[in-house]
């Protein structure tokens, strides 16, 4: 982890190897949330390839199924002041590719 998102910068600790970080991704470096430092991509990280990166806003749960409706939440986006707001639409389907599914 380093100071700034500069590989000469001081490096002020190490990630443990698979360690789950979050932050805010910016070119090749992400910031760590919290303001605690950068980590650099692996150096084979390019357009195409997978940099380990998931956007947490996003990690749909499934807290309930029922026959015609489905309770889920997520994170989203944090609340956001006047006048912006966000708004959000669920469609889901069945395996069954012949069932309508629903939205709300």
């Amino acid at each position: 982890i380093s100071v700034e998102p500069n590989k000469k910068a001081v490096q002020t600790r190490a990630l443990r190897l698979g360690q789950t970080i979050s932050g805010y991704p910016g070119g090749d470096w992400c910031r760590l949330a919290g303001d605690h430092g950068w980590v650099q991509y692996p150096s084979d990280s390019r357009p195409g390839r997978d940099n380990g990166l998931v956007a947490q806003w996003a990690s749909l749960q499934i807290r309930h199924a029922f026959t015609e409706a489905v309770l889920v939440s997520w994170p989203g986006l944090p609340a956001l002041r006047l006048p912006y707001r966000a708004v959000y639409r669920v469609e889901w389907r069945t395996h069954d590719s012949s069932s309508q599914g629903g939205h709300v």
